[in-house]
């Protein structure tokens, strides 16, 4: 996991770079909100902000979503996932 800090309180579980060879500042995040809920987020490192966000009620949804995200993104862009999102 990189050195990412959230800028909204919530607590890092989990994050995985873009792979766009030009997006190195993106990356796919699951959080702790510390409120009873988890989320997953598409983070951008320039600014601090989190986008595209998903909200749920248990780890394992949000585990289950990131992992998906994750699946999702390198398929797109056609690359193996090495187990990254584990």
């Amino acid at each position: 996991m990189s050195n990412i800090k959230l800028t909204n309180g919530a607590k890092l579980l989990k994050s995985v770079q873009f792979p766009h060879k030009n997006d190195h500042f993106l990356h796919l995040v699951m959080a702790d909100t510390g409120r009873g809920i988890w989320a997953t987020w598409m983070f951008n490192e320039t600014c601090g902000g989190c986008y595209s966000g998903s909200y749920f009620n248990s780890e394992a949804e949000a585990h289950a979503d990131f992992v998906d995200r994750v699946v999702t993104t390198y398929e797109r862009h056609g690359l193996e996932l090495l187990g990254a999102a584990q």
